[in-house]
C-alpha cells in the first residue's frame, strides 16, 4: 500500500514490528516543512470529522514539530503568552459579530472642545451627563464613562 505522507517517527518500527516491510526516505528541510504543514492540514481535517483527544494530540505533535524546525518550542512558547496577555486567549466563549464605527463621547466632546481641560488619570474635568444630557450609571467611572459610544440619533 502507498502512501507518500509523513509519519510519526516510530511508525516504521511499528510497521517491522507487524512484519511488514516500510520503504522511507528523509525529506529535505524545504520538503519537511511542506510535509508538516500538509500533515497540519490532514490532522484538522481528522480533528473536525472526530472531535476526538487524540487528534487534538496530533495537532499538538504537528505544531511542535513546525516551531522546532522554524525555531523551537520555547520561542512558540514565549510568542504564545505575549499573544495571550496582550489580546487573550478564547476561554471566555466570545464571538464578535460585529464592529460598529462610531465615535465616543470622549472623542466627540474633545473634537468640539480641543482645549477641555483633562485629569492626569486621562478623565475629562466634566461629567458627561450635563454635557450630553444623557442618563448613565456612571458612579465616578468617568473614563468608562466617557469612552461609551454615542447614542444614534
Amino acid at each position: 500500500m502507498k502512501y507518500g505522507k509523513l509519519v510519526r517517527d516510530k511508525i516504521p518500527d511499528i510497521i517491522k514490528a507487524s512484519g511488514k516491510i516500510p520503504v522511507t526516505r528523509i525529506l529535505d528541510d524545504k520538503e519537511y516543512l511542506e510535509q508538516l504543514e500538509r500533515k497540519l492540514d490532514e490532522e484538522v481535517a481528522e480533528f473536525h470529522e472526530s472531535k476526538s483527544l487524540e487528534e487534538l494530540a496530533d495537532i499538538l505533535e504537528v505544531v511542535y514539530a513546525l516551531s522546532e524546525a522554524h525555531e523551537n518550542i520555547y520561542n512558540l512558547l514565549a510568542a504564545w503568552d505575549r499573544k495571550s496577555k496582550t489580546r487573550g486567549g478564547f476561554l471566555n466563549k466570545v464571538f464578535l459579530i460585529e464592529v460598529q464605527d462610531r465615535k465616543t463621547y470622549r472623542q466627540d466632546f474633545l473634537e468640539k472642545f480641543p482645549n477641555a481641560e483633562v485629569y492626569k488619570v486621562g478623565c475629562l474635568k466634566a461629567c458627561r451627563d450635563h454635557v450630553y444630557g444623557t442618563k448613565s450609571d456612571c458612579v465616578g467611572g468617568c473614563e468608562k464613562c466617557w469612552n461609551e459610544p454615542m447614542e444614534e440619533k
